[in-house]
């Protein structure tokens, strides 16, 4: 049947669609079902454009109509946005609503110039392939954008290769002072399109998008109550990601996430939320409060990999240590779901309960089983790092975690550790008392091939504590040479107390090796002992214990005795009646890698340079003390 014989048979047909289509969409169960897929979208704006093109032939028209309809009927999906294109089509479908009528081109009709409607526009910027073609579409028909052809301009953009943003600065001045101008007017989230499409695309620094940036946080807060739930969350990583946060705009937006409680945030909003504030360095305690109590609320199975390890990272960044998360964090990960856990994500959640020093024995016994599986050849070298630093600092003991770490390290030959790699597995290494001559020698090896450089004051004393603890046997080709103590001396008022301390014990070990090294100048060397001097030493009750059961016996026990040439201050110095002096070290459970009898790093170092310096040195571990209360090294006093 030929359906162009008239125009008042295209109003009916066009009525007709209007009315299966409302079937379509107005049902109870596709009101309540998800956002409508681009195929449906893309539907409703053709349908629109093609009423109002009066040239568009009518038996084309009542064609692509009902190929609309079609991909409706094959599952719709209505949201907001759907809603509000519906709406339009009822307005255009009313009987009462005039129709323009058909007519057939003439010869006599003149060629007119091909002109974009707004939906045309959108489209076509959508489907440019390239980025000159995107910006020739913005130079010819920039000035007839709306916000929908603006918003379909950046989103494109942060999709497509761009090379050097700077030789665009030009050609993106334009769109840029008409983003600004627009802001006003677009809606909620057009504005948290524009400013993720801006952090995408790294479109920071002093160039023409500068000017976007320092107008977003007004459109943001003006339009904040209106942004969903997903687009706050969104906004938020944008500003944060391009270096753009403010406290001002961050608080605007924690309490905004606080007043709606969550409970309509998805996963991974929730996650992306916490590392956006993590990140900036804003840790509200009743944002990071909410966002722990929600994700335990609702159970942590909607989270996936990235969510888990992003959430986990950012408490610990934020200082939020909430048990109850972190208990609910490492079940979900132990539940056989670290088989797919990326190599970053798995040293990521191991660096989280490390940093936010949360037990998890089986959370470290799996991650590293994981690793060890994989070889860690996925991991890059900031994993490596960071693996062997959280296993250090939790004092979890995997002698087959830090064998694969070293021999891929070595491998490898250190090729992209930075200086804080370098200086953090080292020092991981010394801490957990995990001798690899191999992996120091590689380590002494690149840093002398740069020269120290880029190495700061922490990197440098981390590095010379480990090496002292460890004491390899190839070090004289980094010590020997002036370098280090000369960038230490270059250095020497920005080193913290703690790295003054971990210097002097480099110096003792100088002096312990007989080695003919460069020292440190005199003034450092001072500040240093000063530093490890003054210390606080703590005395625990475990160790009150010992010393009244020596006292009991019939000793002379001094607590807390400093050791003039060392600077160590000794547990409990005990003198016998003929005058000898025996140097005790009461080792508590800190004392020890782990759960194991094996002594950390820092204990080894102590008793060693103690030794050396010439007492006679007495350990009593805790675990033998709760077997039993023998001293066997402390002669019956009469």
């Amino acid at each position: 049947m030929d359906r162009a014989a008239d125009a008042g048979t295209l109003a009916v047909d066009i009525v007709r669609v209007h009315a299966r289509l409302h079937i379509l969409i107005g049902t109870d169960r596709n009101r309540q079902s998800l956002r409508c897929d681009a195929k449906c979208r893309w539907s409703i704006l053709k349908l629109v454009e093609l009423i109002y093109n009066v040239r568009l032939g009518p038996h084309a028209l009542w064609t692509k109509l009902l190929a609309c309809i079609e991909i409706l009927r094959a599952g719709v999906k209505k949201d907001a946005y759907f809603r509000r294109q519906a709406t339009g089509i009822d307005a255009l479908a009313r009987p009462n609503t005039p129709m323009p009528s058909p007519r057939r081109k003439s010869s006599a009709d003149a060629p007119r110039p091909a002109r974009l409607n707004s939906w045309a526009l959108t489209a076509k910027l959508g489907k440019a392939s390239t980025l000159p073609e995107l910006l020739a579409l913005q130079e010819k028909h920039g000035d007839r954008f709306d916000r929908f052809s603006l918003g379909a301009f950046w989103s494109k953009f942060k999709r497509l290769p761009r090379g050097e943003l700077d030789a665009l600065r030009d050609r993106l001045a334009p769109v840029c002072e008409q983003t600004v101008r627009m802001l006003p007017e677009v809606t909620a989230r057009e504005v948290a399109n524009i400013a993720h499409a801006f952090a995408k695309a790294k479109l920071v620094g002093s160039c023409p998008w500068e000017s976007v940036w320092a107008a977003l946080p007004e459109a943001v807060r003006l339009k904040l109550g209106s942004f969903d739930e997903q687009e706050l969350s969104n906004t938020a990583w944008a500003f944060v990601a391009a270096g753009h946060a403010t406290p001002e705009l961050s608080n605007a937006i924690s309490a905004e996430v606080v007043r709606r409680q969550l409970g309509g945030f998805r996963e991974i909003a929730l996650s992306s939320t916490a590392w956006a504030f993590a990140t900036a360095g804003h840790a509200s305690a009743e944002l990071f409060k909410a966002i722990a109590a929600e994700a335990v609320r609702r159970g942590l199975g909607g989270f996936n990999e990235q969510n888990l390890s992003n959430t986990a990272w950012a408490f610990a960044k934020a200082g939020h240590a909430s048990p109850e998360l972190f208990n609910a964090m490492s079940a979900e990960a132990v539940r056989g779901r670290l088989g797919v856990f990326k190599e970053q994500e798995l040293s990521n959640m191991a660096w989280a309960f490390a940093a936010a020093g949360h037990a998890s024995p089986a959370l470290f016994n799996a991650i590293s089983a994981e690793a060890v599986r994989r070889q860690l050849g996925g991991f890059n070298p900031q994993d490596l790092a960071n693996t062997a630093w959280a296993f250090a600092t939790a004092g979890h003991a995997s002698r087959e975690l830090f064998n694969a770490i070293s021999a891929e390290a070595v491998r490898r030959r250190l090729s992209g550790f930075t200086p804080q790699n370098l200086s953090n597995t080292a020092w991981a290494f010394a801490t957990a008392g995990h001798a690899s001559p191999a992996l120091f020698k590689a380590l002494a090896a690149e840093a002398v091939r740069r020269g120290l450089g880029g190495f700061n004051e922490q990197n440098l004393s981390n590095t010379a504590w480990a090496f002292a603890v460890l004491n390899p046997p190839s070090v004289a080709e980094l010590f020997g040479p002036a370098t280090f103590t000369t960038r230490c001396a270059h250095l020497e008022t920005s080193f913290s107390r703690k790295s003054l301390a971990q210097l002097h014990q480099w110096s003792l070990w100088r002096k312990e090796r007989g080695a003919r090294w460069p020292a440190l100048p005199r003034s450092l060397q001072q500040a240093c002992r000063d530093a490890f001097v003054t210390q606080g030493e703590k005395s625990s009750q475990f160790q009150r214990n010992v010393v009244e059961e020596i006292r009991s016996r019939g000793a002379n026990v001094q607590e807390e005795h400093r050791c003039e040439i060392s600077g160590y201050s000794i547990d409990a110095l005990v003198t016998l009646n003929d005058g000898r002096q025996i140097a005790v070290e009461v080792d508590g459970p800190l004392h020890f890698w782990g759960h194991s009898r094996q002594p950390t790093g820092a204990t080894l170092l102590k008793q060693r340079q103690l030794r050396h310096f010439g007492w006679r040195l007495e350990s009593v571990p805790f675990w033998r003390w709760n077997h039993t209360k023998e001293l066997h090294w402390l002669p019956i006093m009469s």
